[in-house]
């Protein structure tokens, strides 16, 4: 006996033991003894062999995978005698890789005897191939036909139609998007830039409307000046954010017939030009426009006095327009020639306890003109301090 398969059959052990059956150790087998006299044979003996390789098989030829999304390939098996192993072989054309169930489970699940099929998570391109599925038992490997898996998709496709936008103020507006996406967006949204700042316009109803996956464009309703800028239009699917290239928006328009236009557009008051105060962001409401030198004040009657006249208790304009505000400011009555000179209050003092410009704002419980940022307010401060440095009388005492 020269097969390794085979053991027994000797004198001291007769009988035959075969190890690993295949299918071709079927048939009729007999015991024969040889002595001096000569040789005896038993009556025959028939061995039947059951089961065979396990036969395995896919339930499609072809796969398609969204990027980034989770893919299954289907296995399904019968065995005789059970399997005791599965495993998947993915041939992508440069190498073989083999996957069982313990291979990368941050990767793939399944491919076990109880679960065969295999499970690939977040799918990229490195994952396309042909892929085979291997189930073995005591008498051998089935393998399954081939199926292919193709990885599809990519980050959403971001187009706008226009530009730049030049719309009239007080008007509406739509911001034209178009999205393409595979695998499809799942979500859609705009940012605004302006002065290097990032904005992202939220959609609660009223000003905004669109920006969703049904509708990417966005829709401003009642537009103002400080609308202008330049938008982007994002949307994102399971692969990533896709973004459209620049959008400009102008807005244009003109003040109404009591308004001042300022060189931004913004509209003021024609009552705060030339009122030497900063109410425009770049000042223009107040050049050109005072005949008084740098210290003096300038009424409302268009004639100069000296800043130090300005709340003194006095009215040197003749129409009380240097006198206007100076109600919570500290003066003493009892000197004529104090009343002439400005309490020794800080500047900022003086703005928390309130400083009317003209009857602009009249705030309760003070006379507090609010400017809108801290930069004009910085402004109100130093022209208070200015008053307080020029403490000299009429003539100069």
């Amino acid at each position: 006996m020269t097969n390794s398969r085979y053991n027994g059959s000797q004198v001291n052990s007769p009988s035959l033991v075969i190890s690993q059956t295949i299918t071709s150790d079927e048939g009729r087998y007999f015991c024969l003894a040889t002595n001096a006299v000569g040789t005896g044979q038993s009556q025959q003996t028939y061995l039947t062999v059951v089961g065979s390789t396990p036969t395995a098989t896919v339930d499609q030829p072809q796969y398609s995978a969204n990027k980034g999304s989770d893919i299954t390939l289907q296995c399904s098996y019968t065995a005789n005698p059970a399997a005791s192993m599965v495993r998947w072989e993915r041939d992508n054309g440069n190498t073989v890789v083999e996957i069982g169930d313990t291979t990368n489970n941050n990767k793939y699940g399944g491919s076990a005897v109880s679960s065969p099929s295999l499970i690939i998570y977040n799918a990229e391109e490195s994952d396309e191939g042909n892929y085979k599925c291997k189930v073995t038992n005591s008498v051998g490997t089935g393998i399954s036909p081939t199926t292919n898996l193709e990885v599809v998709g990519n980050i959403p496709i971001v187009t706008v139609t226009t530009s730049a936008y030049i719309v009239d103020v007080n008007s509406s507006i739509t911001l034209d998007c178009q999205v393409t996406a595979n695998p499809t967006h799942t979500s859609v949204f705009w940012q605004k830039v302006t002065g290097g700042n990032t904005e992202t316009i939220y959609i609660h109803g009223g000003k905004y409307n669109g920006s969703s996956i049904s509708n990417p464009s966005l829709n401003i309703s009642d537009v103002e000046f400080s609308d202008a800028g330049t938008y982007y239009c994002y949307a994102r699917n399971s692969v990533g954010t896709g973004s459209s290239t620049q959008v400009v928006l102008a807005v244009s328009g003109s003040c109404s017939d009591d308004q001042y236009t300022c060189l931004d557009g913004q509209c003021i008051s024609s009552n705060y030009q030339c009122d030497s105060w900063v109410d425009c962001s770049s000042g223009e409401d107040d050049m050109g426009c005072s005949p008084c030198e740098s210290d003096q004040f300038l009424c409302a009657t268009d004639s100069c006095i000296k800043w130090s006249w300005v709340c003194d208790g006095m009215d040197d304009c003749g129409d009380g327009s240097d006198e206007r505000g100076c109600s919570n400011l500290c003066w003493n009555t009892y000197n004529p020639l104090a009343r002439r000179s400005i309490a020794k209050v800080s500047a900022k003092k003086a703005v928390s306890r309130g400083l009317n410009k003209g009857g602009k704002n009249e705030a309760a419980g003070s006379n507090l003109y609010t400017k809108k940022n801290e930069v004009e307010a910085e402004k109100i401060v130093n022209k208070l301090e200015k008053l307080r440095l020029l403490r000299r009388g009429k003539n100069g005492k």
